[in-house]
């Protein structure tokens, strides 16, 4: 069996500061990281980024399980410091294929 990963690491740190990313790490190591959008700009929750980035995460999943690819678990993180309003929510989508 094979298996691969991919990793989306959303920032909640305002004003649009934070960086985040798409981290895909194929059967043989390579890893290809994509640029995601920040989830909060000045004016605070940004709805539109939220929708760019679903849209990635799904065409990114579709492209591989047209290519044989089976989502096998889904693994969501959350990770804040303890005082402020910073953090980042991660996924981790587990890929495996025969």
């Amino acid at each position: 069996m094979k298996f691969m990963q991919i990793t989306t690491i959303e920032s909640v740190v305002g004003a649009g500061l934070g960086r985040s990313k798409m981290i895909i790490t194929k059967e043989d190591g390579a890893m290809e990281e994509k640029d995601m959008e920040n989830l909060f700009s000045l004016g605070g929750i940004n709805f539109k980024n939220i929708r760019q980035n679903e849209t990635t995460i799904i065409s990114t999943l579709k492209y591989y399980s047209e290519a044989g690819w089976k989502l096998q678990a889904t693994v969501p993180l959350t990770l804040s410091p303890m005082q402020g309003g910073n953090g980042i929510f991660m996924t981790r989508y587990l890929l495996t294929r025969e």
